[in-house]
């Protein structure tokens, strides 16, 4: 007898060799035996019309096949409208385990005698609304309602404050499963294969469920970024699901099931039990097939033939799954006129179209694509949560039309996070011109007619999806969101520098940068952290070899560009120096330049041990100073900026508060902090330091820089960006201080609410 698959997606089969002769999916092309159910329209999921689909598809194969279905809850649908197709499907549990273990209720019931659960209470659905939840759990804000029976979030459903669920959504006499929102957490998932004689435990992924839906959508797995849990959730993990796995094998319960959990404040609770193949399952899949083991549907079969399985244990057991995965559904930002720019994203090693056809129109939500990825599609954020790339999130930030100061204020955000992407015909527009001046972390400066600067980053992951294009028509640039018109926009070109040296031989660029109307004078050619190998892990600065330069070097290349450049601003800093040298080189450096011109001074360095070295800086001709925190959390800032972390966060505010002294407190001290990189709760607390003693903070989102340590952490998404603007902007109000910078040309880079 041949063999068929019968599941959701054709992909769920990728990976499995020739166990399968064909297969009767929802979603699929039409190849390799492929018999696919959905319109080429409407690509939106409808279980009913799928269970018919396959009973007329199965009907007339009897007599050449058995099936196996991804879902064994649905054979038992299919056998309940056509009973004599039972004996052809294989590897099924019993209709009375399977309808327990589905039942969410149930479950959580029975587990709580053996592990950790969530708090929660069962209702009707007549009585899901806010204030009912209230008496039930007093000292919560938020809920989660869940359908007994759903799977992929789609019954799952979080109720605020002043919300109650539609009457259309929820069957007023079925019951429901509620319990306090989780915050500040995230969801794991893990394969448990069962025998009769022994279980396998495969390698846990973080599922990646989308912030910005309600029902709480599962939009794909992460088993990279898994493998950085804390081992004591591991362990735990780990001896949580055995427990459950020995109690299901003695339920006679064979096979592959998964089990949910969510881990908060690093505790871990047990969800629920899902009775067949996993969305991440094909990852698995493609992990066992690269090294030459059995397919998790062949592994399934010897688990239900009641014999030992014959596979070693321990490799099953380790075997790392450098995957994730990601499913993209058809919404307004998703343009499938594009579709064909995202597979040569670099960050795609396979995608899968299960039979889409970007000629055709697709049914909003309508089910578009997925992909395989060797890098992590998330991070674990210092808030205890899953930070997803902004670019593969679907929600809609901006609109087409930018009129109001928030509509800015998004933009320029959005732009920060997401990037942008040059067309051919504005690349060949820069490059006739000389090129692109590349701004701050691999990125290119923007301006529009209102003079906002934007440094839009080009080297991003996911890049390819971001909506914003640079295109040029008709001798201008322009900005695109989609194939929107947004705006005409400016583009800081590079400088055309003949490669002139001084003196010494050292390229002017060596010591001076321009970069939109300010020039950085340097005071050293390298970090002195990096160079010691305690380098920050976010800084993309490179450890060239050292190179040395003189006070007759910074003043060649800085007449040059005095002479030669349009600037309005002088910035002295860059590399970290010695504490000791660096205040004199900067000193020198201040009297070079006042000797030449009047044009405002911003330092931005360490701060000096010697605070009096402050008031020298004043008196030399310094007219704005920084000193940036970067994170305000001790232990954070020690780890991620090992060198520059060491000068305690007490220093740094002295030294602060001695500038507010000798600069004053209307924006000329100021200092950054990096918005992702730590807890809200401490940026909070940072902020408040830095107002109360009068310093400007000034906020700018993390960025990963290739070639850094912290290259593959994803920073915070848009929503959570706002959150932390919002409190910065709660607390400047408050201290009557503004953000900084003040001066807009600077602040291409930082967040600020935009006053146009």
């Amino acid at each position: 007898m041949f063999l068929m698959f019968i599941g959701k997606y054709q992909s769920d089969m990728a990976y499995t060799g020739h166990y399968f002769n064909g297969s009767i999916t929802f979603y699929g092309d039409g190849t390799n035996g492929n018999i696919y159910c959905c319109s080429k329209h409407s690509r939106v999921y409808d279980k009913n019309v799928f269970i018919n689909f396959i009973i007329k598809n199965i009907k007339y194969r009897l007599d050449k096949y058995n099936f196996i279905f991804y879902n064994q809850s649905y054979a038992y649908e299919v056998i309940n409208k056509f009973p004599e197709c039972k004996e052809h499907i294989l590897n099924i549990n019993s209709r009375e385990l399977l309808d327990w273990l589905s039942n969410k209720t149930l479950v959580r019931v029975w587990a709580q005698n053996l592990i950790d659960v969530p708090s929660f209470c069962t209702v009707t659905g007549s009585e899901c609304t806010f204030s009912n939840f209230k008496k039930l759990f007093p000292q919560e804000n938020e809920f989660v309602i869940q359908d007994n029976y759903s799977s992929g979030g789609l019954g799952s459903f979080i109720i605020k404050k002043d919300q109650n669920m539609k009457a259309n959504i929820l069957n007023p006499c079925n019951i429901y499963l509620v319990s306090p929102l989780l915050k500040n957490s995230y969801s794991i998932n893990i394969h448990i294969l069962v025998g009769k004689f022994n279980q396998i435990i495969f390698s846990p992924s973080i599922q990646i469920i989308d912030p910005n839906q309600s029902p709480l959508i599962f939009r794909g797995s992460d088993y990279i970024e898994a493998q950085k849990i804390p081992k004591l959730i591991i362990n735990n993990l780990y001896n949580c699901a055995k427990k459950i796995g020995n109690k299901l094998g003695k339920m006679n319960y064979r096979g592959i099931c998964g089990l949910d959990f969510i881990v908060q404040n690093n505790k871990l609770y047990f969800i629920e039990i899902n009775p067949r193949f996993q969305g991440s399952s094909f990852l698995i899949n493609r992990t066992l097939f690269e090294n030459n083991l059995p397919s998790l549907y062949e592994l399934n079969e010897m688990a239900f033939s009641n014999e030992p399985i014959k596979i070693e244990k321990k490799k099953l057991e380790n075997l790392n799954i450098n995957y994730s995965y990601y499913k993209i559904k058809y919404s307004k930002n998703i343009a499938v006129e594009y579709f064909n720019k995202l597979c040569n994203c670099k960050d795609i090693d396979k995608y899968f179209m299960d039979g889409l056809n970007i000629q055709n129109n697709i049914q909003l939500r309508g089910y578009m694509f997925r992909f395989i990825s060797k890098r992590n599609i998330i991070s674990l954020n210092p808030n205890h949560q899953i930070n997803i790339y902004q670019n593969l999130l679907s929600n809609e930030i901006i609109r087409c039309s930018i009129k109001s100061n928030m509509d800015w204020n998004n933009l320029k955000t959005a732009l920060l996070l997401q990037g942008i992407k040059i067309d051919i015909s504005a690349m060949i527009a820069l490059t006739e011109c000389g090129g692109i001046q590349e701004g701050t972390f691999d990125a290119v400066d923007i301006r529009f007619s209102n003079d906002l600067i934007v440094n839009c980053p080009l080297k991003i992951p996911f890049i390819d999806f971001s909506p914003f294009t640079l295109k040029y028509i008709e001798k201008n640039f322009y900005l695109f969101y989609l194939e929107k018109n947004i705006s005409i926009v400016y583009v800081d070109k590079k400088d055309s520098i003949p490669n002139v040296k001084t003196h010494s031989g050292l390229l002017y660029s060596k010591m001076v940068q321009r970069n939109n109307m300010r020039i950085r004078i340097r005071h050293n050619s390298i970090c002195l952290f990096k160079q010691n190998g305690k380098g920050c892990h976010f800084c993309h600065a490179k450890n060239e070899e050292y190179y040395n330069f003189d006070l007759d070097d910074i003043t060649e290349s800085f007449l040059f560009y005095l002479e030669n450049f349009e600037f309005k601003e002088i910035m002295i800093g860059g590399a970290s120096n010695d504490r000791i040298y660096e205040p004199t080189l900067i000193k020198d450096i201040l009297k070079i330049i006042r000797i030449h011109t009047d044009k405002p001074i911003y330092i931005m360095s360490l701060p000096p041990q010697d605070l009096n070295d402050i008031q020298e800086y004043k008196k030399l001709g310094a007219n704005e100073i920084a000193f940036n925190l970067e994170i305000y959390d001790e232990i954070i800032s020690k780890e991620i900026m090992p060198g520059k972390g060491m000068i305690s966060r007490n220093e740094y505010l002295k030294a602060l508060q001695k500038a507010v002294e000798v600069f004053g407190n209307d924006g000329q001290v100021r200092s950054m902090l990096i918005v992702g990189l730590e807890p809200l709760e401490s940026f909070k607390k940072g902020i408040e330091a830095l107002c109360k003693i009068g310093v400007s903070p000034m906020i700018s989102p993390f960025r990963p820089m290739q070639n850094t340590k912290l290259a593959n952490y994803v920073p915070p998404n848009f929503e959570e960006c706002k959150q932390y603007i919002n409190t910065a902007i709660e607390i400047t109000k408050k201290y009557n201080i503004k953000l900084g910078p003040p001066n807009i040309y600077n602040q291409n880079n930082t967040f600020n609410p935009i006053d146009i």
